[in-house]
């Protein structure tokens, strides 16, 4: 049974990731894409994918995993030994003569280009380093304050953090500014990491591995959310991401929104009378206040103003596990939006039952082609794109609204 749900899972985010919805969550399973995209990473998925999403050059694993070792190699270049060819007055070491003799002629004495050495990076390398060690701390921090991890924020490069560099500001033309510097610099980790973390927030990068959540129940909801957005686009222009936070779990594609987990506010309305709503009140029930998808168009889109979803995983789940949820549901959006037209979808993952649907298909045809009431579909996960093009498209051979 195990073993089926995890390849039954492992199926939807591959159709998932197909689609370039990605979501940050606090435990995830990250996977490859079928094709690199090129694009700017805006919050909140710029630290996840400098933390968690790309694989640095000389790194096996995720930044996250890699402080130690980060914390060695900066401790390594702060006390190093940096060779460095600059004209001397003595000659000492080894010498350029080619170098040497061009810089004679423009010199008024004798100067000699050699190789010397000299302790630590140069100055305008420490300022980089310096400068990504406290831009990389506070992005750190704030990550896992967000996303409120397992494990516990640790003092990144405290024992490194020079005083004398407090100055510096994270500000746009810095951080372009360092990750130049980085990028010239022969250091490995200052190309590799340094340079290319930086370059990642002001920059279009290569995203090659979107993350997804692990349960079964979160990757089912967005399954759905993914089959209803491909019926009406099939191809988005651009990655879709999606939030952990509550009511900014945004999927934008052309015309319409999609909000997945969409709080409402509390409901008083015809579904709750007075005495219910005092109960409630006063007794501190719990209500559906989350809806597992809400499809909202720009503009009313063949006479509907947007989609209800409420999705089901698991097996032999019935539609009239959905219906409490969309009548509630139902009565806050339509206080929200101050009336409306909706499709509103009971999703289930697997159910024995036979759900009629070529028939209701065919009986909503006729009954709601020119109607303003709202729509009511329960049916399976495979029959979205069915029900989605019929109901809303009106492309189906079986009938058209």
């Amino acid at each position: 049974m195990n073993i089926q749900i995890t390849k039954q899972s492992r199926k939807y985010t591959e159709e998932i990731r197909e689609y370039l919805v990605g979501r940050l969550v606090t435990k995830h399973d990250t996977a490859g894409l079928n094709r690199d995209i090129f694009a700017e990473i805006q919050e909140p998925v710029l630290p996840w994918w400098i933390f968690e999403g790309n694989i640095y050059k000389g790194y096996p694993e995720p930044l996250y995993k890699c402080w130690d070792q980060i914390n060695r190699q900066i401790d390594f270049l702060l006390s190093t030994y940096n060779p460095k060819w600059q004209g001397i007055l003595i000659p000492e070491g080894e010498i350029d003569w080619v170098a040497t003799a061009f810089k004679s002629v423009t010199s008024i004495v004798p100067e000699f280009v050699c190789r010397t050495s000299k302790i630590g990076l140069s100055e305008v390398e420490k300022t980089a380093l310096f400068g990504w060690m406290k831009w990389i701390s506070e992005l750190w921090e704030n990550y896992l304050n967000t996303l409120k991890l397992d494990y516990k924020p640790a003092e990144l490069f405290k024992d490194y953090i020079d005083p004398s560099y407090d100055f510096i500001e994270a500000k746009l033309r810095n951080l372009i500014k360092w990750a130049s510097t980085a990028k010239r610099s022969r250091w490995p980790l200052m190309r590799n990491v340094v340079a290319e973390s930086l370059r990642c927030a002001f920059e279009p990068v290569y995203i090659n591995r979107l993350p997804l959540p692990e349960t079964k129940s979160e990757i089912f909801e967005l399954l759905c959310m993914v089959r209803i957005l491909k019926a009406i686009n099939s191809k988005p222009a651009v990655i879709s991401w999606v939030d952990t936070k509550v009511g900014n779990n945004e999927c934008c594609i052309s015309g319409a929104v999609y909000h997945y987990q969409y709080s409402f506010k509390p409901l008083y309305s015809s579904e709750f009378s007075y005495e219910l709503s005092d109960a409630v009140a006063h007794q501190k029930a719990k209500i559906p206040k989350l809806a597992d998808g809400y499809l909202k168009f720009d503009t009313q889109f063949n006479g509907f103003d947007g989609i209800l979803v409420e999705a089901k995983s698991g097996q032999n789940r019935e539609a009239g596990d959905t219906i409490y949820q969309l009548k509630s549901l139902l009565a806050a959006i339509r206080k929200e939006m101050n009336g409306g037209r909706f499709l509103i979808l009971g999703i289930v993952e697997n159910s024995d039952k036979d759900n009629n649907l070529k028939e209701y298909i065919e009986f909503i045809s006729n009954k709601y082609a020119h109607s303003e009431k709202d729509v009511w579909c329960f049916l399976k996960a495979d029959e979205i794109d069915t029900v989605v093009k019929t109901s809303l498209l009106r492309e189906s051979k079986v009938g058209r609204l």
